[in-house]
């Protein structure tokens, strides 16, 4: 979502970047989604933390399933209103 918003208003991130909160912070600090984008930031390691060994050849513990399903809610609470205004966007509306 955040890159989505980026993109529409055409400001420029590293395509490979997964820390949340500095994207969100690529927003102008009166955007209407920074806020609760940057709240988004809890959500980075998520992005690498869960998908390798860590440097011990470990597995790392996920997380408790009841945390994810907290999450997924916070992330779908505006995932419409994020979605309309991207499109609204983009058709210049």
């Amino acid at each position: 979502m955040i890159k989505a918003v980026l993109t529409v208003e055409g400001i420029i991130y590293p395509a490979s970047h997964h820390q949340l909160g500095v994207l969100a912070a690529l927003l102008p600090s009166d955007h209407e989604w920074r806020s609760d984008f940057s709240s988004f930031d809890a959500f980075t390691s998520f992005a690498t933390k869960f998908r390798y060994p860590t440097p011990s050849g470990r597995l790392p513990v996920n997380p408790a399933a009841s945390d994810v399903s907290e999450y997924i809610e916070e992330v779908a609470a505006i995932l419409d209103d994020v979605l309309d205004w991207c499109r609204d966007a983009a058709r210049g509306k």
